[in-house]
């Protein structure tokens, strides 16, 4: 029979393992491990640009890289571009992306990535292409501010000379008969011609 400290000490030992084996976790299954090392694998070939056949005509050749290496940037484009052998300008890259976008051959989400919307690329018809018109505000236009001119005279209705009171020498019947001949403005025009000639009849003396 053990004694007391040997017995206490095979006790202890006994509860550590067990406390030991309840916190251990299960060993990985083979096939999950097997499965995390192709995710990894895919990752790391998605990272890795792949290099298509490019044919030197810089917008069928953008539309082959973001085939092989869709969600690209423009910037990613560029980069890759520019270091073919067939001295593409880099700057019209995003406006050429832009143009294939607008005409449906690719798609672009909200980060600035762009991927093909097409299984084959086709020329772009410039003039088919879906334009985003901005509304222009126009500028306010400057009246020209003219002189202001010489304000209208008024114009004194005029009796025309064949329009005119015929001589008063004739006889009194012949007078009454001009007389009635006469308009309005005719009369008021011979008033006026009569009180010119004989003034203010008020201080002439009666004949």
């Amino acid at each position: 029979m053990p004694d007391l400290k040997t017995a206490l000490n095979n006790a202890i030992q006994e509860k550590q393992m067990q406390t030991a084996n309840a916190t251990a976790q299960p060993p990985t299954p083979p096939e999950v491990l097997e499965t995390v090392r192709e995710w990894a694998a895919d990752d790391m070939r998605a990272r890795i640009p792949r290099t298509p056949q490019y044919t030197g005509f810089l917008t069928r050749d953008l539309f082959l890289f973001i085939q092989a290496n869709p969600k690209s940037t423009a910037k990613q484009a560029e980069n890759v571009i520019t270091k073919l052998p067939y001295k593409y300008n880099g700057g019209s890259v995003g406006t050429l992306l832009s143009q294939m976008m607008r005409a449906g051959l690719m798609t672009r989400d909200e980060e600035s990535r762009y991927s093909v919307a097409v299984d084959h690329y086709y020329p772009v018809n410039k003039n088919k292409i879906r334009k985003r018109y901005k509304v222009r505000q126009n500028k306010p236009v400057k009246q020209a501010t003219s002189k202001p001119g010489p304000k209208p005279q008024t114009v004194v209705a005029t009796v025309k000379a064949a329009q005119q009171p015929q001589s008063l020498t004739k006889t009194p019947s012949d007078l009454d008969q001009l007389l009635s001949q006469l308009t309005f403005p005719q009369a008021i025009e011979l008033y006026k011609k009569l009180r010119d000639m004989l003034g203010s009849a008020t201080r002439m003396p009666l004949p």
